[in-house]
């Protein structure tokens, strides 16, 4: 007797239904969904064929891990619970899909909302999305160029995010009075003072967005609004 490869094996004779192949009764291809290895005994009961491991999908028996954006947690059974790894086909289905708003998954996800705080390039089981980011449905890492790209996407100039887990552009807070938010992904506007001779109200993204301060007034470094000359000083 050969050994099979990897994705077929053989059901030995007398076997009820149930069993994880298609084809012919005493042979076939393994069932997507399952995970054979290399090398299962002809007649053995197919201990090898189990069910696809979380963080992958499985066809013709062999694993490949979840695509970027998305995520693999396993099997459902009928109750809808998860279940561990088995020979008997699962009552459900498996529970796959983008990953959630607000978080970013690499290859291999297992669970639509990872918690990893940081950069996206550096968290490897994927997390919330980074801070001066926002991440829709099914983002992928950022240091991912592969099909179905979709990084984390900078806020906009004129605002900022100082949060993790941002799920919209409208999530991006405007940038204060004040201040000047001149490039994309900002998470500290802090160190962007409007300009002197000038005020800025909420939402600047350009110093050539500062208002110019009117004849009589003073509008020192980081005003938010041009403040009254002193009683006996004047500003032509």
């Amino acid at each position: 007797c050969a050994p099979l490869g990897a994705g077929d094996w053989i059901k030995g004779p007398g076997w009820g239904d149930g069993a994880v192949y298609s084809g012919s009764p005493f042979g076939g291809a393994i069932l997507d969904g399952y995970l054979n290895t290399a090398g299962a005994a002809k007649f053995s009961r197919p201990s090898k064929a189990t069910l696809c491991p979380r963080g992958a999908t499985c066809s013709g028996g062999v694993a490949t891990p979840c695509s970027e954006g998305s995520y693999c947690a396993g099997f459902a059974t009928a109750a809808g619970g998860g279940s561990a790894l088995g020979e008997t086909l699962p009552g459900g289905a498996l529970l796959s899909g983008a990953c959630a708003a607000g978080h970013w998954c690499p290859a291999g996800a297992t669970s639509p909302v990872p918690d990893g705080l940081g950069p996206a390039s550096a968290q490897g089981a994927g997390g919330f999305c980074p801070t001066g980011s926002w991440c829709g449905t099914g983002t992928t890492s950022i240091d991912y160029s592969g099909p179905g790209t979709a990084p984390p996407t900078a806020c906009p100039t004129g605002t900022f995010g100082a949060g993790f887990g941002l799920t919209a552009q409208a999530d991006c807070s405007p940038c204060p009075s004040g201040f000047v938010c001149g490039t994309a992904g900002i998470v500290d506007f802090s160190t962007s003072p409007c300009p002197a001779g000038s005020y800025c109200p909420a939402g600047r993204s350009s110093t050539a967005d500062a208002v110019t301060c009117p004849p009589g007034y003073a509008c020192p470094a980081g005003a938010l609004e041009p403040l009254p000359c002193p009683e006996g000083q004047f500003q032509p």
